[in-house]
């Protein structure tokens, strides 16, 4: 397990592949890494929703991502916020989580993992 560059020809930028939340905590600027360390029931649910693998998928083909989040879901709280959010990027899924138990704790309903981080 660890972090996996992956560089995009155009600019060179580099992009990490969330594989082990230590090492994303320690290593990234990003604004999910703040959000994950100021709300330790994300990383929960991550852990228990995917074990941290971005392109998970489960709920028969339903749900999508590092959160397993459905579709829907995703796209009805980012539009309740206003949101631009892509359904697919981890960071993403991670921000509207964060924004959806920040103004409402009781939406970790959206999550099977609550029983294991409530």
């Amino acid at each position: 397990m660890g972090l996996t560059p992956k560089t995009t020809s155009s600019n060179d930028t580099i992009q990490v592949s969330i594989n082990d939340p230590a090492l994303y905590l320690t290593q990234t600027e990003s604004i999910s890494s703040k959000l994950l360390a100021e709300k330790p029931l994300i990383g929960c649910l991550i852990r228990y929703e995917s074990n941290w693998k971005e392109d998970a998928v489960g709920d028969s083909g339903r749900a999508f991502g590092i959160l397993q989040f459905w579709q829907s879901t995703f796209s009805l709280y980012a539009e309740k916020y206003g949101l631009t959010l892509d359904y697919k990027n981890p960071e993403d899924q991670i921000y509207l989580a964060y924004r959806m138990l920040e103004d409402n704790p009781a939406n970790i309903q959206h999550w099977s993992a609550r029983k294991y981080c409530n």
